[in-house]
């Protein structure tokens, strides 16, 4: 039989140090092996201590992709650099995207987009937890959004058109009831994603940021991310403003009538 010294001692780990033991006396030392003819086999221990934190960079993106998590303080070779938080402003693989044309006039950006990988996604908490701690410490100096808008397209009230799947008044704007079941999943994701895009302009308001907001334009009678509560709160909110443009001036194939919101940006 195997004899275990008394284990209803405590085992005194001392005070807290910079390294946790990995094995304790109780686990490694104490077991009396039986009596046998052959060798007993050799009593491995733990190998030292394992360190209790790490570097201010945390595990390298190979093996844990959270960028939030990757950097606590501003990006190692970016310290002088203003940087801009861009949400769903699409991949960074364009040659001209926002990101790209940023980097190329000096400034330092970051692209929330799941189009650039999960760990851009907005929607998962893992990631979206810790941007809104970075963004309420001031991280960012400015901000550009242009969350999906596909449920509220104006494109679905058209004849022959895919069907519609917001509303104009009360909870229709978020969502129709009796959709599909895909239908209202891709709702859902939208609705969440435009929350929380309108929670950081939120905070960048209210930390005296600049930032822009860009979505089809505001029509009567039509859907629109606008018309959601927050967004009307934010459209409510001293030194906010709203216009109506087209961007065919700026080499768009048509008109592409766009609702500018914007804090501290001269339209």
């Amino acid at each position: 039989a195997v004899l275990v010294k008394d284990a209803t001692q405590p085992v005194s780990l001392g005070g807290a140090s910079d390294c946790l033991p990995v094995s304790t006396p109780l686990l490694k030392a104490n077991v009396v092996a039986p009596q046998s003819h052959s060798a007993a086999p050799p009593i491995y221990e733990a190998p030292g201590c394992l360190p209790v934190s790490s570097l201010p960079e945390s595990a390298p993106s190979l093996f844990h992709p959270n960028l939030s998590l990757q950097y606590s303080g501003r990006r190692l070779g970016s310290r002088d650099k203003s940087r801009v938080l861009l949400l769903c402003a699409g991949p960074d693989s364009r040659q001209h995207s926002l990101h790209n044309l940023l980097v190329q006039n000096g400034l330092d950006s970051e692209n929330w987009d799941l189009a650039n990988g999960p760990q851009f996604d907005l929607a998962d908490d893992a990631t979206w937890d810790p941007l809104v701690a970075r963004v309420r410490a001031s991280e960012f100096a400015a901000a550009f959004a242009s969350p999906p808008c596909t449920t509220a397209s104006r494109l679905r009230n058209k004849p022959g058109g895919p069907p519609p799947l917001r509303g104009l008044t009360g909870s229709d704007r978020y969502g129709l009831k009796g959709l599909s079941i895909p239908n209202k999943e891709l709702v859902r994701l939208h609705n969440l994603i435009r929350l929380r895009v309108a929670t950081l302009l939120r905070i960048m308001t209210d930390l005296g940021r600049p930032w822009v907001f860009e979505t089809p334009a505001l029509r009567e009678g039509e859907v629109s991310v606008l018309r959601l509560d927050e967004y009307q709160r934010l459209l409510d909110t001293t030194g906010v403003n709203h216009i109506i443009g087209v961007q065919c001036p700026f080499g768009s194939h048509s008109s592409k009538p766009t609702s500018w919101m914007s804090h501290c940006v001269d339209m």
